[in-house]
């Protein structure tokens, strides 16, 4: 979905937020809404229904991270189904209690206009540039243990 060397920019941006904060960003990308369904079927439901899909699929595989990842207590996840023009930014409680929804609205609706325009990777770059500031400020590094991957993940 990505080449290399855009998945590596994204990576590149990642790690110098987190260099300074205690806050872990997830990239994640899927070209379309990862379930069972024959592609040709998802096409025939209503766009509003596979938006659902993308998003129930998301909530869930944060949820998994979360459980697995108990010690870590700020998380900032970005994703992307390119085929659903679907962004969504999913951050742990910790992040919730001092970052407001409607921040987080504001870069998904830039994000959406560059998944629109087929610039994914200036999308997350955007969007990792975009919380930075109140991220560094909010959530200042107290070690720089890097407890989730970097990489952009690909599903």
């Amino acid at each position: 979905m990505l080449s290399k060397e855009k998945k590596l920019n994204i990576q590149k941006e990642i790690k110098e937020l987190e260099k300074n904060s205690s806050a872990e960003l997830l990239a994640v990308i899927a070209q379309s809404i990862p379930n069972s369904l024959p592609s040709f079927i998802l096409k025939l439901l209503p766009k509003k229904y596979r938006q659902k899909l993308a998003n129930d699929f998301i909530e869930n595989y944060y949820a998994n991270i979360e459980q697995k990842n108990k010690d870590v207590k700020d998380i900032v996840l970005f994703f992307v189904c390119i085929d659903e023009k679907f962004v969504k930014i999913i951050t742990s409680k910790n992040i919730n209690n001092k970052i407001p929804n409607s921040f987080w609205q504001n870069i998904i609706d830039n994000f959406i206009k560059k998944v629109k325009e087929n610039k994914i990777e200036d999308g997350f770059i955007q969007a990792i540039k975009s919380s930075k500031d109140i991220l560094l400020k909010e959530f200042p590094s107290t070690n720089d243990i890097n407890e989730l991957p970097n990489e952009v993940i690909e599903i």
